[in-house]
């Protein structure tokens, strides 16, 4: 019986410096977690691109993509200013995080404006410009409304015998964080 007890206080021994040993093993550290909400980006259009009052006639008017437009046409075609459509390039104003960085994406295909009362009657707009003060990427958000403001231009083509009238179409723009 005293071998019997000494085996077991022998074991008792060993299991209790086993467990003692595996303890010794491990640490344990906390880490903090944390993130933080930027403000969403925005992008608002100021005004929109206009070509103007054109007179029929093959040719182009060009409206740069500048503050104080400049437009340029064919003799066959000039955008003539009127009190109700003056030849403008498109303004676009952006908000968002004070600092952080963005892209603008314009236009890299053409588009159709359409006669209002004939859409079979189209006039193609393309060779989309953004100011000269932005580029496609790398812009920063400032703290100055102005500085967040571009201006996109283009081209509109107009076809020999085009049909008269007011003629409308969209495109996009987007701004993106990056």
């Amino acid at each position: 019986m005293k071998t019997t007890l000494k085996i077991f206080a022998l074991t008792a021994t060993l299991f209790g410096f086993a467990t003692i040993s595996f303890a010794q093993n491990e640490a344990t550290a906390s880490a903090n977690a944390g993130a933080k909400v930027i403000e969403v980006i925005k992008l608002t259009k100021n005004v929109d691109l206009e070509f103007g009052n054109i007179v029929s006639g093959a040719g182009t008017v060009v409206i740069a993509p500048e503050a104080g437009v400049t437009r340029t046409g064919t003799e066959a075609l000039i955008a003539i200013s009127t009190a109700d459509r003056t030849p403008t390039a498109a303004k676009f104003t952006v908000t968002g995080e004070t600092g952080w960085k963005y892209s603008i994406a314009i236009p890299t295909e053409s588009i159709d404006l359409e006669h209002v009362t004939d859409d079979s009657a189209t006039m193609t707009v393309n060779a989309w410009a953004l100011s000269s003060t932005h580029t496609a990427e790398h812009n920063v958000i400032s703290g100055t409304a102005t500085a967040n403001e571009f201006y996109v231009g283009a081209t509109l083509n107009a076809n020999a015998n085009q049909k008269a009238g007011v003629y409308h179409g969209s495109f996009d723009v987007t701004v993106t964080y990056e």
